[in-house]
């Protein structure tokens, strides 16, 4: 296993690449999205699944067509 510093100087030389939009801007081909807001208040979940439900049923989604994917959908919910 490498230590950090290595991996920091490897990570460090890697040239950016073009994003593949799945919903542009919201949500990028091989990427780790994560959103975050208040509990209860921002609407997080209502947004995550409105825009799941339209990359599954093809709809628009804030004015942009989806592209179709596989998702993985995590939600952590504390005490």
């Amino acid at each position: 296993m490498r230590t950090p510093e290595p991996l920091a100087r490897s990570l460090a030389r890697r040239r950016a690449t073009a994003l593949t939009w799945m919903i542009e801007p919201f949500l990028a081909a091989g990427v780790l999205s994560c959103l975050t807001g208040k509990a209860k208040e921002g609407g997080k979940t209502t947004f995550v699944l409105g825009m799941l439900s339209a990359m599954y049923s093809r709809q628009p989604f804030c004015g942009v067509l989806p592209q179709e994917t596989r998702t993985v959908y995590l939600s952590e919910a504390g005490p």
